[in-house]
């Protein structure tokens, strides 16, 4: 929105997503003059690393309490990271004007103490996957949806202003629901990485190239996930182009036992067959992990 305010902000940050809101919200007109990135234990501030700043900006002195001194300061920190830091802006004499926070599992109570002094708060999470490149992640942190749980109308007011320059789409998420979200999320982005990783390793010692395997990897993720979301509006079974029996899965699973991946192949198996109703599939995968089939193909007792 071009007649919204430019903020002066500063972030704190314990992965790379602070270099990346930095920039965008540089890209959209702010003024991000500080950014002090954690390298200590969760819960703690006990080491920062080197304040990184506009090359115009003065060097004020201790980096974190240059950050936290900003009139808006985006914490984009892990849930258990919060709490100190809540603790230090509470302590600062010059305490900012707007907080936010970008963590998936909590919303704005953990900024009540600083909400009740007359801050703004919001919790502003990305919902996005980052490859750690810049330029890639710009793109992506700018067309995506945003998590926003806020207590007021001041609260929603910035964050949604913040988000449509940014171009990206809001959801408003009370804070209830963020646990949830969070496990839905986790789901579908860690656990799903996981699988893809263990396919394209397990496809790439079938091939023997592993350029073959990731080629078939990225154009069957995106007709899986459209076919899943279609299917699963209308018809709790979800749709295989192979089937599962028994014999199937259990020659699957020999073909990569003692790789790493054979453990999480079982209980996948065993939860699809469980949406499914696949009753002999999930009685394989229990007696699988009760039992599992030694080098020779037979049940240890």
């Amino acid at each position: 929105m071009s007649d919204a305010p430019t903020l002066t902000i500063g972030i704190v940050s314990d992965t790379d997503l602070g270099e990346i809101l930095a920039d965008a919200l540089r890209r959209v007109g702010h003024n991000v003059i500080a950014h002090s990135r954690l390298q200590g234990a969760a819960g703690t501030v006990d080491v920062w690393s080197k304040r990184r700043t506009t090359p115009a900006a003065p060097d004020l002195g201790d980096p974190l309490e240059h950050t936290l001194r900003c009139p808006c300061v985006v914490l984009a920190v892990q849930s258990t990271h919060l709490p100190v830091l809540v603790e230090q802006l509470l302590a600062a004499d010059t305490p900012p004007h707007i907080v936010a926070h970008t963590a998936i599992n909590t919303g704005t109570r953990i900024l009540t103490p600083l909400h009740n002094r007359g801050i703004i708060t919001f919790a502003l999470t990305p919902l996005v996957v980052l490859a750690g490149d810049i330029a890639r992640d710009w793109t992506a942190i700018a067309n995506c949806s945003w998590a926003v749980t806020a207590d007021d109308l001041p609260g929603t007011a910035v964050a949604e202003a913040l988000v449509e320059q940014l171009t990206g789409q809001v959801i408003h998420l009370p804070e209830t629901s963020r646990p949830l979200f969070a496990a839905g999320f986790i789901h579908a982005v860690d656990h799903q990485a996981t699988v893809i990783r263990d396919s394209l390793a397990i496809m790439s010692r079938a091939l023997g190239t592993r350029d073959q395997a990731a080629a078939l990897i990225r154009a069957l993720a995106p007709q899986l996930a459209e076919a899943v979301i279609a299917a699963s509006a209308t018809d709790p079974v979800l749709p295989t182009p192979i089937g599962q029996t028994p014999a199937l899965v259990d020659e699957a699973y020999r073909s990569i036992q003692g790789y790493p991946e054979a453990e999480l192949f079982t209980d996948l198996v065993a939860r699809r067959a469980s949406i499914d109703h696949v009753v002999d599939v999930e009685l394989w995968a229990h007696n699988n992990r009760q039992h599992p089939p030694d080098s020779s193909g037979s049940a240890t007792p």
